[in-house]
Order: C-alpha cells, then structure tokens, then sequence
C-alpha cells in the first residue's frame, strides 16, 4: 500500500519538477538508489519500532507526532543553510546529517539541476559572492555554491548509505534479541 502511494506521489512530483522547467537527464536515474537507501534505513527503523510497539501499544498514538517533529527539523519547507547561517558550525553539520535531511538532500539532488548548481561548496569557495548570499539580496541559488557546505554533495551518499547499514543491522538484532516474546502475551 504505501509503495503504491509512494509511486503515486513520484508521479506528481515528477509532473511538478517538469512544470518548473527542469529538464530530465541522466541524473534522473539517481532517483533509484536513492529511494532505494531509504527503503533499507526504513526497514531497519520498523523492525526497531515493531519491537518497541509489542510492548508499548500508545506508541503507536505517538509515532505521528514525533515523525511530524523529525520532518520539520529536517529542512523539508526551508533551507538548512538559511537557517543555521548563525549557528555553530555543528548544529548545521547535525542538522545535514540527519537521515531524513540527507534523503531529502538526495532526491532533491538527483532531480533538480538548480539543486545541485547551488549546493554549498559545489563551486570554489568565493569571499564576496558567499556574503553576497547572505544579506539575501541576491537570489539564492546564484551565490549559495560559492559558500562552504557543511556536507559536500558527494558525501550526501556516503551519509545515506550509512544510515541506511546502521539503521538496518541495528534494527534485525533489536528485533532479533526479542524474538522469542513475539505473540506470547
């Protein structure tokens, strides 16, 4: 049910990304990896929360409002970049390296050619055109490339890649500790 839902949001997010004037080409095919690194960090969450909920059955009320904050914090509606301009160089670096927000990072990354043009640090590091982009009076995505990325674009997938091993080897021997109490009450 929810691959099918996912397909369907593909689909309209695709006819979005080609209405804004974005042209397809070859990183198109990223998409796959990408959502496949997620499909695994996923699976490795759900095996740890499925053994949390046969315990706890309120957690399941719960997980909405705690998925809901996750995804706020995690840069979907604003740039990370903007908002941490001021903050200690380690609340941006948690704040990219978040599951959520590197996944977010990845497909943006793999669809939108404007995306990757401006990631921070995808061009040689200029003093004036990065304070350029933060008075804010230039477009963003003309300057932001100039200025140094917390994460490197490149790095995104190891990022991925990683939350995915962990979330997944984690999650089985979560899982696993428990298994003999499963359906016993």
């Amino acid at each position: 049910m929810q691959l099918q839902q996912l397909m369907m949001s593909m689909f309209v997010l695709i006819a979005i990304v080609l209405m804004t004037g974005e042209v397809p080409d070859g990183s198109w095919v990223l998409m796959a990896p990408a959502l496949f690194t997620q499909w695994i960090f996923n699976t490795g969450l759900a095996m740890i929360m499925a053994r949390l909920g046969s315990k706890m059955t309120d957690l399941a009320q719960l997980m909405p409002f705690i998925l809901r904050t996750w995804m706020y914090v995690s840069g979907v509606m604003y740039s990370i970049d903007k908002l941490t301009a001021s903050a200690p160089h380690f609340v941006r670096i948690l704040l990219d390296i978040n599951p959520v927000a590197v996944y977010i990072g990845l497909i943006r990354n793999s669809i939108l050619q404007s995306q990757r043009i401006g990631w921070p640090g995808s061009k040689p590091y200029n003093v004036a055109n990065c304070a350029l982009y933060h008075t804010g009076k230039k477009p963003y995505l003309e300057y932001s490339a100039y200025c140094h990325g917390a994460v490197p674009m490149n790095a995104l997938w190891l990022w991925g890649i990683g939350w995915a091993i962990v979330a997944l080897v984690v999650g089985f021997v979560f899982f696993w500790q428990a298994e003999t109490r499963y359906g016993r009450g």
